[in-house]
């Protein structure tokens, strides 16, 4: 049979082996990964900060592109605005020119043809003149 001294110090010799196990244990693996787990959390929340750090900055800069985009919009709507404005006055002016060079040339046309016309009407008149003094003369000629 064992002594229970044996069975005791075996025990003790457990006890104290698994102890310097745990401690050994402790030293060289949990405190390290402990140690890198932590630091692997600080990478992860700095990680996290950061990203959320850089969406409120993606969302400033989006609401600073919309906005300078409506005012690139209103400016270039009142740039439009104000060259159709412009447009529209030069053609005034253009059809106004044109209409003041047709009535001259409108009034030079009928000028001209009324002159032209009275022309005609005193060639014809001289012509008429002529037949009627010739047929006169044929009448007169017959007769006498």
């Amino acid at each position: 049979m064992i002594s229970v001294n044996l069975v005791w110090q075996f025990i003790l010799a457990q006890m104290l082996g698994f102890t310097i196990l745990l401690f050994i244990l402790n030293v060289l693996l949990y405190k390290p990964v402990l140690e890198m787990i932590k630091k692997r959390q600080e990478f992860v929340s700095n990680l996290l900060a950061e990203s959320q750090k850089l969406k409120e900055e993606v969302k400033l800069k989006l609401q600073q592109y919309n906005q300078e985009k409506l005012n690139v919009e209103e400016e270039g709507k009142r740039i439009f605005n104000s060259m159709l404005e412009e447009a529209k006055k030069i053609k005034e002016e253009k059809l106004s020119q044109i209409n003041e060079l047709f009535k001259k040339e409108q009034a030079a046309f009928s000028s001209t043809t009324e002159q032209d016309i009275q022309k005609e009407a005193q060639n014809i008149d001289s012509i008429a003149n002529q037949i009627s003094s010739l047929l006169l003369k044929n009448i007169v000629k017959s007769e006498g």
